[in-house]
């Protein structure tokens, strides 16, 4: 039996053919042909169009074709637009990624690059915000790759930055987001990339941030790449393939229906109800007061604060270093009481990206008022928006789940394996969640059979009851 994996790989109809596929089915005939040999193929991102070629290259005679649904319900799917503003696209990006990651620390997640350069610009951006944050690209070396893809999978940092030269063979399971910061160069690219996110059947977002610029880039790599193909219909059908990615990203219908039906599966509607498109129209909302205060907020102190303390002033929080400096006495301070310091500080990082604020380089940058911020004063703009609509990935973590989670990661490092791979993080919910007692109970929770209890139950188990003791549960 001969077993190819990716067989999606034999295409030349998709973004990620390797010739050396077209050898197998002669190494098939080889070992005695294929009514000697049986051969089983495996992709998870193939088009109609795609299937077909996988069978009459690897010469599959009369093959049972099993298709599973591609359908990921669990994961929310969102397009970022940054298109027709006046910047740079990795600077475009930066201000939304930072909030996302701010909004979900201590999430895992990856963020895919179209480019080595790219990886390394928002990889340092990280870093110089003290995320917890890690690369992988072609450039690395082969013992800088292994290192720190070992540290994503342990679970050692939280984000992996990456080319996608990251993620083939990767299952781990609890990632709960794949940000792409330049736009893919076709749908099976980004379904699989996308689809790295909630193995674990929990609640996970992928999101696709869009410029012009982007595709433009894109086009040229394809171009560039085409140079040395044989092949004269190369460039064409990566062009067909790539103007299907724009089709997505201008949509305004549903995302997930407009995927499914490209991979050739049919909805039952047209509505998912678990995607940007699908939920744009629900809690508009006018901003513009809020916008007027946090402009107020930076004129009246100065254009002296950061972020942070600014969102702090706006809430009315009198702490040592507001009274030091005499923010309290000032008349926006408390101005945003009712409003919570998150949602604050992720409008504020909006207001910079539409140049109605700017914030300043340096070690302690600070805000000062853009050049569109009278606009807004005088009334000639109005902000309106959705209301933000945070996935909740927190929904499980109870305090026995922390305790659990502990616990894991002492094994993990003990036995010098992934974390996901003893228990994932659906099965720790469950354990939270029901709080098995004994044995029974244990190999009644999903991802638990004989030999995963054999091997981690007991002391489980332990830490299960003694926090049920400490509780009197």
């Amino acid at each position: 039996m001969v077993v190819v994996d990716e067989a999606h790989c034999v295409s030349q109809w998709g973004e990620n053919f390797r010739r050396s596929y077209l050898r197998i089915a002669d190494f098939v005939k080889y070992l005695g042909g294929e009514n000697q040999i049986q051969t089983l193929a495996f992709t998870a991102t193939a088009t109609p169009k795609i299937k077909v070629d996988i069978i009459e290259k690897l010469n599959i005679v009369n093959p049972f074709v099993y298709v599973d649904y591609f359908n990921r319900d669990n994961i929310y799917f969102k397009v970022v637009d940054n298109s027709g503003l006046d910047k740079d696209l990795d600077i475009d990006s930066k201000p939304f990624i930072i909030d996302y990651l701010r909004k979900h620390k201590g999430k895992s997640g990856i963020i895919y690059c179209s480019t080595r350069k790219n990886v390394d610009d928002i990889y340092n951006y990280l870093v110089g915000f003290n995320r917890s944050v890690t690369k992988y690209h072609g450039g690395m070396t082969k013992e800088e790759r292994d290192k720190n893809q070992k540290l994503f999978l342990d679970d050692d940092v939280e984000i992996m930055v990456a080319t996608n030269a990251f993620g083939m063979g990767i299952n781990k399971s609890n990632i709960r987001y794949v940000i792409h910061a330049n736009i893919p160069a076709d749908l099976e690219s980004y379904y699989q990339e996308a689809g790295r996110a909630g193995r674990d059947g929990g609640p996970a977002e992928a999101i696709l941030i869009y410029n012009e610029k982007d595709r433009d880039i894109q086009r040229y790599l394809m171009e560039k790449e085409a140079e040395g193909k044989k092949d004269k219909n190369y460039l064409n059908k990566r062009l067909k393939n790539f103007n299907k990615m724009l089709e997505y990203v201008e949509l305004k219908t549903c995302y997930r229906e407009y995927i499914l039906k490209y991979f050739g599966e049919k909805m039952i509607r047209n509505y998912c109800g678990y995607c940007e498109n699908c939920k744009k129209e629900k809690n508009i909302k006018d901003f513009s007061l809020e916008a007027k205060k946090i402009i107020s907020g930076v004129g009246r102190a100065k254009e002296s604060l950061g972020i942070s303390t600014l969102a702090n002033m706006l809430m009315g929080k009198a702490d040592t270093k507001m009274l030091n400096k005499g923010l309290d006495k000032i008349s926006t301070f408390g101005i945003m009481k009712e409003n919570k310091q998150e949602w604050i500080e992720s409008f504020i990082n909006y207001m910079i990206s539409e140049k109605y604020l700017v914030q300043s380089a340096g070690s302690f940058p600070v805000l000062k008022l853009g050049e569109k911020y009278k606009d807004i004063l005088n009334g000639n703009i109005k902000i309106i928006r959705k209301e933000d609509e945070k996935i909740d990935f927190d929904y499980y973590e109870n305090d026995l789940f922390k305790e659990l989670n502990s616990l894991r990661k002492e094994i993990s490092k003990q036995e010098n394996i992934a974390p996901y791979i003893i228990f994932s993080d659906m099965t720790l919910i469950e354990m939270a969640e029901k709080k098995p007692r004994n044995r029974w109970d244990m190999l009644k929770i999903k991802g638990i059979g004989n030999q995963k209890f054999k091997s981690y139950g007991e002391r489980f188990l332990e830490r299960i009851n003694n926090y049920c003791m400490e509780e009197r549960l």
